[in-house]
């Protein structure tokens, strides 16, 4: 999973990213990492043939941001 950095910081450095993922049968976010230092970050833990949508906040001294969210994707392959 990989994006882009925010178009704005919110008047403070962003000093990491949360990730969250959310099942589309289900309506509950799991962050899959709250500390994350850079613009990627690999997800496992994933069910084979399974549709998921992915989002990600940034982080400044103030707090996160508004989510960004990705378009439902299907798993291809567990890991």
């Amino acid at each position: 999973l990989a994006w882009s950095l925010p178009q704005e910081d919110g008047g403070a450095e962003i000093t990491h990213y949360i990730v969250e993922r959310r099942e589309t049968s289900r309506l509950n976010w799991v962050i899959v990492e709250g500390e994350c230092p850079t613009l990627s970050y690999v997800v496992t833990r994933l069910i084979k043939n399974n549709e998921y949508i992915f989002r990600v906040r940034a982080v400044n001294k103030y707090g996160p941001d508004v989510p960004v969210e990705s378009e439902p994707i299907v798993a291809r392959n567990s890991f």
